[in-house]
């Protein structure tokens, strides 16, 4: 195959017969939807249960990126040779992977792990704590947003079953959970409802208007390419290249993961590195364990291989520069306070959020007029649909939070906080490819805590917390990040088409809410524990998740919530400076090197384990186009992404064989091949 022909594996082919119309966009939903029944129910069981690794997290994420390989690599082949009729075409295709994108995101690691989990473990809380029961009951809270009875010393049996073991011979409550998953149901309903529009808005705002690179639709258009006539695989499965690349990324962590069964035994070759034992003295002793201690994740290579180079300098960069000011700070500058670095990722939110809306303020007029008086053409329908149903997310969202005993403004003001997370969040996803970069909590409560104590309700301000963790922690799946992928897909797609889209995304994500959190019910009933016994309950981090919510009442029952031990103003004025004055210079100086997106996620988790792997994207992809200029860059395109392919493999592979052995009774081994 030419380079030219590799090189445009990615772009969207003229729709075929078999893609055409109704029938076409229905064959794909089908297909979506039975990869969605496969991912919904397996999510709880092999996340945390046998905890052998994460299907509907990860980069694309890795259950909707493993369905999509098996489509065009064996079914789609198969079809194309025996029942050509059959066969998928790219446009199916691109219905088929946008409902799994959709479908994963309550099924993550996010939402339905935090909130599930949460309110089993509020009433334990409630009933062995006086101080406490007494905040929630100054609240007022409806009863029905809980399993049991929020009271000091009450008897809590369905919260107390889920977070240890049902009792042989009972069955799982299911009518104690009926009120709360209907309660908060209707909140997730909206706020799916705002988002679903807010994705589509975005993404023709900011791939048409402002053109922003959206690297994860590069890989994805080239996985689901028309193959050519008489051909079963899409262009870049004939590439040399890509198999050569997945098939060396995959033998090195089989060797890894079999050097774990039998390290005596079988070679493994070392994709970390950790140098700590080279900075003893000050002030390099101080110097962040990131630094010295980190690995090679190849699917964040490839990733920075795809992102503009201001874009994934400013991950690595920023990275680095937070490293030597927190070494430093820490050698010659004491007291230092690393939770001031919390305050910068909160300005830089907040400046970002702003410049989003500055630069989007023409789109946004426009759908704004749409969305009371309709459109004529069929791009404004789609952008009328999309509006509306971003207004009425909007509109129930408040609704559902006035139910609970919120006041109206402060109602809106916790919509505007959703939104700006959300916002903000998808943006990452645009700008990076990296879909588990998200905010996190601290970085709205932080914010929410500049406002005076005496402002707040103690309701407002639990539900401060609530927002920061569904729209925050919550967004390790993204919504209006995973809808734009998911309508962007197809590059040929008419509006209506798109449009069509949109009005299946509401139920696809309300099934999964249902099948995926009768599933989490489930499994946490039946088991006390991991079945390696490391995790008890099944997901203690999801478990926590209402703390965020309950140190705010006790900060505000205390007279200390905006009580911090360094100038709160002043760090968060430093994070707004900073991200507002590289947004502006990135507007200005198109050879500015340095984007304010890893500031917002400077020094977490994520960021720390991904840095060193983006660094190397970024330096591959300097010394290509440096030394072979354009035609090597799309030359080394299929390689890439065979990176990307063959890492994925490899972590299903371990999996499976963690499944299997598990089955026949044998010992098994975690294998790490991606982070989550």
């Amino acid at each position: 195959m030419s380079q030219q022909g590799a090189a445009q594996a990615g772009r969207g082919p003229a729709e075929g017969p078999s893609g055409a119309g109704g029938h076409g966009f229905v064959r794909g939903l089908v297909v979506g939807l039975a990869g969605a029944l496969v991912i919904w129910p397996a999510t709880p069981y092999v996340n945390f249960v046998l905890r052998v690794g994460f299907i509907a997290d990860g980069q694309l994420p890795t259950g909707a990126l493993f369905l999509t390989c098996l489509l065009v690599l064996v079914l789609n082949p198969l079809a194309r040779r025996f029942l050509p009729s059959r066969a998928l075409s790219s446009k199916e295709l691109a219905v088929a992977v946008g409902v799994m994108l959709v479908a994963s995101v309550p099924a993550s690691g996010g939402l339905l792990r935090m909130l599930v989990n949460s309110l089993a473990m509020a009433p334990t809380r409630i009933s062995g704590d006086h101080q406490l029961a007494e905040l929630y009951d100054k609240m007022r809270l409806p009863s029905s947003l809980f399993p049991d009875r929020m009271q000091y010393q009450a008897v809590v049996p369905a919260s107390e079953y889920f977070l240890d073991r049902l009792p042989s011979g009972k069955s799982i409550p299911w009518s104690n959970w009926v009120p709360p998953l209907l309660s908060w149901g209707t909140f997730v309903a909206f706020s799916y409802l705002m988002m679903i529009g807010l994705g589509m808005v975005l993404f023709t705002q900011w791939r048409r208007n402002e053109r922003l690179p959206f690297p994860l639709l590069t890989l994805q258009r080239f996985l689901i390419a028309d193959a050519a006539p008489g051909e079963r695989f899409a262009p870049l499965f004939k590439v040399r290249s890509f198999w050569v690349a997945a098939g060396v990324v995959f033998l090195l962590h089989f060797l890894g993961g079999a050097n774990q069964y039998n390290p005596g035994g079988v070679p493994a070759v070392p994709l970390e590195f950790n140098i700590r034992r080279l900075f003893t003295s000050t002030p390099f002793v101080y110097l962040p364990g990131y630094i010295s201690h980190n690995r090679i994740y190849f699917t964040f290579l490839a990733l920075a291989f795809f992102m503009p180079n201001r874009v994934s300098v400013s991950i690595w960069f920023w990275q680095l520069a937070y490293a030597l000011y927190t070494m430093y700070g820490k050698a010659y500058f004491p007291p230092f306070y690393p939770s001031a670095i919390s305050h910068h990722r909160s300005g830089a939110m907040l400046a970002l959020a702003l410049a989003i809306l500055w630069l989007g303020r023409a789109h946004w007029r426009r759908v704004a007029r749409l969305v009371w008086r309709g459109g004529a053409t069929a791009e404004d329908r789609r952008d009328s649909v999309a509006g509306r149903m971003f207004v009425v997310g909007c509109a129930g969202m408040t609704a559902w939070f006035v139910w609970t005993g919120v006041s109206v403004p402060w109602s809106v003001v916790l919509v505007a906080m959703a939104v700006m997370l959300s916002l903000v969040t998808a943006r990452m996803v645009a700008e990076t490819g990296l879909i588990q970069v998200w905010l996190y909590e601290s970085q709205l409560i932080d914010f929410a805590r500049l406002i005076p104590g005496a402002w707040y309700s103690p309701t407002a301000l639990f539900f401060v917390g609530i927002v920061g963790v569904i729209f925050g922690n919550g967004g390790r799946v993204c919504g209006p990040a995973m809808v734009s992928q998911a309508v962007g897909l197809d590059e040929q797609a008419t509006p209506e088409r798109q449009r069509r889209l949109l009005w299946v995304m509401l139920p696809v994500l309300l099934a999964a809410v249902v099948i995926c959190g009768a599933a989490y019910l489930t499994s946490s009933y039946h088991h006390a524990t991991s079945l390696d016994g490391k995790w008890r309950p099944l997901t203690p981090w999801g478990a926590a998740q209402f703390e965020h919510s309950n140190r705010l009442l006790r900060y505000w029952d205390q007279g200390t919530l905006g009580d911090y031990a360094h100038n709160k103003f002043l760090h968060f004025g430093i994070g707004m400076a900073l991200a507002g004055v590289c947004e502006w210079l990135c507007l200005t100086i198109p050879s500015w090197p340095i984007h304010p997106v890893g500031l917002l996620i400077v020094q977490q988790w994520h960021a720390n384990l991904i840095w060193f792997s983006v660094f190397l994207g970024w330096l591959l992809k300097v010394l290509l186009v440096r030394y072979g200029g354009s035609r090597l860059y799309r030359a080394a395109c299929p390689a890439v992404i065979g990176l990307i392919v063959g890492e994925l493999l490899a972590a299903v592979f371990w999996m499976v064989v963690g499944m299997v052995l598990l089955g026949m009774g044998h010992e098994f081994r975690v294998v790490p091949v991606l982070p989550y």
